[in-house]
Order: structure tokens, then sequence, then C-alpha cells
């Protein structure tokens, strides 16, 4: 049922069954038709598709019965005690285990179940619950998020969410990377208020562009407008960026004066090389539609001769840059160009064969169609020539010759029909013929698509402290 639901279904219902031992990663919602009294089940649900490798971001749904007070306080004790469904990834479940290795929680919820009525009384003894338990969840949650997030790579915690208080304060990499820019390229322009969320604009950079003040994933203040990657600000921000002049340079990148520092970074710590930065874009085209795709290139490596990878290089940029110079050492990009290769040539396979299969099915599909066609036009035909066998059999047996004529007429419409029924098909099938034949022309492009590559910047390094 699994390889079913992942192959062709849309929608899976299942049981408690289904909490246990499968993976469902490849899905990226969860509904809980019914909440269990016990946390640990929901945790099992949860994790069939909230795993480690999930490409998606995951929304969990709960239902429960309003009118039910029981139902309502299970979930306000699951939410916003246990924090099971905001809470820092694997907390839950380590906090969970410790309470009920303490007692069974399901007995006791069970209970609340069997022994109480009225709302005011379930209310009551769920508080208890709660209040008994309190001081046990808040020590055991604060223990294990530092167990989750004390001494982790930045590139290891970005892969764990934290949803804790301050989860809607919190910037994803890419909102990080823009407001980053943004103070960057805004210098002189605007002044920021702590971390850069919140800054006033004093003299506009481009026309149309409103001065005054912004907020950007912070509470508004009063006459604030919100900075928003879709706004004309942004978007210029971005667009000078993207076209500013990038001239060979040393850049002196610090450590400690650096917010996130990986332990690899550490290691380069006295060390000194240069590295690449560059796009890469397939040129190609579904009929005539655009679908070019860019992609980063990048490579570099140490005086000392050791290369560096990709990650490598994306680390060193989340350092930060402390001074810059031209101290006169020219670069050999030869010493890049096989790393580049090896990237390229990785790209390109990945996007030949991911085009090309996308194509191939819905070539399949067409060619599916076309069978479909001729299965129902076979069966159109035989059904009308059973009907026109019978009114000719019909006509034979007639004495009137006026009623033979008339059993006769109505075959011969028939025989027009099955033309009609026939010329259709030749029609449709002719036409899914030319979009298959369109599909075999789309895949030829993208295996033959143009590529064309652009340096990006290409610098000197040095990682201190």
């Amino acid at each position: 049922m699994v390889d079913y639901f992942r192959d062709s279904g849309s929608i899976m219902i299942a049981t408690e069954a289904a909490s246990e031992g499968i993976n469902l990663q490849f899905c990226s919602m969860l509904i809980n038709y019914d909440l269990p009294w016990n946390p640990q089940r929901v945790e099992q649900r949860i994790g069939r598709i909230h795993r480690f490798g999930q490409k998606y971001d995951v929304v969990i749904v709960n239902f429960f019965n309003e009118g039910n007070a029981a139902e309502a306080r299970i979930l306000e004790l699951l939410q916003n005690k246990f924090h099971l469904f905001d809470s820092v990834f694997g907390a839950s479940d380590e906090v969970l285990g410790r309470i009920e290795s303490g007692f069974d929680f399901a007995q006791e919820i069970a209970q609340i179940y069997d022994s109480y009525r009225t709302a005011d009384e379930i209310n009551q003894a769920f508080k208890e619950l709660e209040e008994k338990y309190a001081d046990t969840v808040s020590k055991d949650m604060a223990e294990a998020r530092a167990k989750v997030f004390d001494n982790l790579d930045p590139s290891v915690r970005d892969r764990l969410k934290s949803y804790d208080k301050q989860s809607g304060e919190v910037l994803n990499k890419f909102e990080q990377l823009l407001l980053l820019l943004t103070i960057n390229r805004l210098q002189g322009l605007a002044e920021f208020d702590g971390d850069g969320r919140n800054f006033v604009l004093h003299t506009a950079p481009a026309e149309g562009i409103a001065t005054g003040r912004y907020h950007f994933k912070s509470s508004p203040t009063e006459h604030s407008r919100q900075y928003r990657y879709s706004s004309d600000l942004a978007k210029h921000v971005i667009n000078g960026a993207m076209n500013a002049d990038t001239p060979q340079q040393t850049l002196i990148f610090d450590i400690n004066k650096s917010d996130r520092v990986s332990s690899r970074m550490k290691e380069l710590v006295g060390q000194s090389g240069s590295l690449t930065v560059r796009s890469l874009t397939f040129k190609m085209k579904a009929s005539d539609s655009d679908i070019s795709e860019s992609y980063l290139l990048s490579a570099g490596v140490t005086d000392g001769g050791e290369l560096l990878n990709e990650e490598d290089i994306a680390e060193m940029m989340d350092l930060r840059v402390i001074d810059q110079a031209d101290d006169g050492i020219s670069i050999d990009n030869e010493l890049f160009e096989g790393a580049l290769k090896q990237q390229k040539v990785v790209l390109e396979k990945e996007v030949q064969h991911r085009n090309s299969r996308y194509y191939n099915q819905q070539e399949e599909l067409l060619e599916s169609r076309i069978l479909d066609l001729d299965t129902e036009r076979r069966k159109a035909i035989r059904e009308l020539e059973k009907k026109r066998k019978e009114l000719r059999k019909q006509a034979s047996r007639a004495d009137d010759p006026m009623e033979q004529l008339r059993f006769k007429k109505k075959a011969r419409n028939l025989d027009e029909d099955i033309d009609a029924i026939e010329d259709r098909y030749r029609k449709e099938k002719r036409d899914l013929r030319d979009n298959v034949d369109d599909l075999l022309i789309l895949i030829k492009q993208s295996l033959r698509g143009k590529r064309t590559e652009t340096e990006l910047f290409t610098i000197r390094w040095r990682v201190t402290t």
C-alpha cells in the first residue's frame, strides 16, 4: 500500500498501524483524524513523514471535537504544555520519554475520560495534571534543547528547525542573506537598528522607492513599511549586488568576528588561498517557453595545494570580512578548472536526465491516451455494428416494402456514424502523434541545450582570528 501510495495515490487513509515502521517521507501533510491519549503515538505518526532528509515543509493538521471538552484539553496539553508541534526537533520525544518513565500518561488521561463528565470537572482534572508535571516538562525541555543545539556546526543547525517561542522571528538562510545584503548595499543611505530588521531609509537609492521606516520579519512600528523580497527596494538591492563590480582582491575573514563558524573553517585559521564562484546556465526552451536553469559553481585551493569543495566555500562565505587588500598576487585559474569541470559534468547529467525523464513520461502518457482512444473506438464501433446487423435482419424479415426501406435507412445512418467515429479517431490520433513528435524535439533540445558560464568573482582569501 505504501508503494502504491507513493507511485500512484494522492491520499492515504490508515489506521494506527501506519504510525510505526514505515517511511512516508515522500509526503508533506499529516492529518490526525483523532488525537490519541498517548502523546508518544502522536510523535510516532509525525515521525513517519518528518524525518531527516525531508525536502518539504511538513504540515500537521489535527481534528478534534470542539464540543468535547476532554479532546480540546488533550490538544491544549500536547501543543502548549509539551510543545509537541512546535518544539526543538527531537526534544519532545526525549521529554515525553522521561515523563512516561515516571507514570502512565495515557492511563491518567483515560482515567479523566472515565471519571468526569462535565466540562468543569474535566478542565479541573487536566489543570491538576498540568500543574503536577509543569516543572518536569520545563526542565527537561531546556535540557533537550541544549543537547540538540550546543556544539553543532552552523550547517547542522540549519537542518534542525528551532520552533520555540521565537519561531516567528527566526530567519531562515535565505532571509539572513537578504538582510545582510540589504545592510551592505544601503550603507550611507539607511540607518539600521539592532540586527537590521528595522531600519530607516533616509535617501532613496532609485526613483520610485519610498523613504522612511521599514520592518523585516519583525513587529511593525508606527508608519513603517514591510520590507519584502518582491518589493522595489529589495529588487534594487539584489540587482545592484548582481551587477556590482568584483575586482580580484584579497579578503581577510575573521572567525572571531563571525556569527557562524564551522569546524572546517577553524581548521583553515592561519591559511590563505584563492577561490572562484561562477554561474552556469543551461539554455533550454519548451516550445516558445524559456525553461533555462542556472546553478552556482565554486572551487578553491589553499596555498598549500589543498582543494576546497563547494561546502567549504559556502561556509567561508558565512564568515565576516574585516579587511580587503590588493596584494598583487596573480590567481592561476587553471587551479580551479578540474574541479569546475567535474561539477559541470554532474550538473549537466542531472539536468538532462531530469528533463528527459519528464518528457519521456509525457510521451508515455500520450501513447497511453492513443491506446485508450483505440479501445474506445473499437467498443463504440462494435455496438453500432451490432445495432446495424439487427436492423438489417429486421429489414429482411419485413413484409412491407416501406418498412424494409425504413430499417435500411437506419442501418445506413449507422454506417455514417461508424465513419464519423473512425474520422474523429484518426484526427485525435494524428494530433496526439504530433504532440509526441513535439516532445521528441524537446527531448533532443534538452540534450543539446547550450550552456553559458559567467565568472561572478575570483578572490584571494585569508582566514584569521
